[in-house]
């Protein structure tokens, strides 16, 4: 398997857990506002990140207001545009330039981007 293969897979196992999540807040009938405000940030940072490397406008601030069913919307919307990205030879040595939400510039890779946010390890740490 080679690194943009396995970078799709773990955009599926990230779309899989991100459902999963927004499930088991359905569930629970009403979720705390912290479980929300947390999937919101999940979402939207993926789309910061994936707006950065496009090098495109985030439709949603860091920290956004999003209902769960927003969410819910989101998450297969991110998964397809991910897959889609992941088919562009040569995307993962790409760099990307960019500022953080404090302003800070920075250049990173696609694939340095990507091991950040799809991590296993990264997700744990909500």
């Amino acid at each position: 398997m080679d690194l943009q293969q396995h970078y799709r897979q773990l955009s599926n196992y990230d779309e899989w857990a991100n459902l999963e999540v927004i499930t088991a807040l359905r569930t629970a009938g009403r979720p705390l506002e912290r479980s929300l405000k947390l999937t919101a940030h999940i979402v939207a940072a993926e789309y910061v990140w994936l707006t950065r490397i496009r090098q495109t406008s985030s439709p949603y601030p860091v920290w956004p207001d999003l209902k769960l069913e927003e969410c819910a919307k989101e998450v297969p919307a991110l998964a397809k545009s991910w897959k889609e990205l992941l088919t562009h030879a040569g995307i993962l040595d790409r760099s990307v330039h960019y500022k953080n939400s404090k302003g800070e510039e920075y250049d990173s890779l696609v694939r340095d981007i990507l091991t950040g946010f799809l991590s296993p390890d990264e997700r744990a740490s909500y």
